[in-house]
């Protein structure tokens, strides 16, 4: 186990990309760029203090699905199964922004579910 200071030196020397060609190097630099993308776009930033983490959650869910606060249980479903239809793999091959949608979606519907 490291000392603070000899973690700190650790982790000022430790490179992600040691081993990489330089191409190879970009390629994961530009993939972790567009997966933390969907995140940080997601809503789950955008929220006001003092709400619980239940409610950002779920608004955040909601965000992701394009519905507001007052959405109803058939609302939230409908919503989320024309969505998961339109980026579902199956339906889109090849299409990293549709599974990326795909993803984002089903994991918005089963924070909605699941209250």
């Amino acid at each position: 186990m490291f000392c603070q200071e000899h973690a700190a030196q650790y982790n000022r020397s430790w490179n992600y990309f040691s081993g990489m060609s330089e191409e190879e190097a970009k390629k994961a630099a530009e993939e972790e760029a567009r997966l933390a993308g969907a995140y940080s776009q997601s809503g789950a930033w955008t929220f006001a203090e003092g709400t619980s983490k239940a409610d950002r959650e779920r608004g955040a869910a909601l965000a992701v699905l394009g519905l507001d606060d007052g959405a109803s249980e058939d609302e939230i479903k409908a919503r989320f199964r024309r969505m998961a239809k339109e980026s579902h793999p199956d339906q889109n091959p090849g299409d990293k922004d549709a599974e990326e949608r795909f993803i984002r979606v089903t994991a918005a519907y089963d924070i909605l579910r699941s209250r």
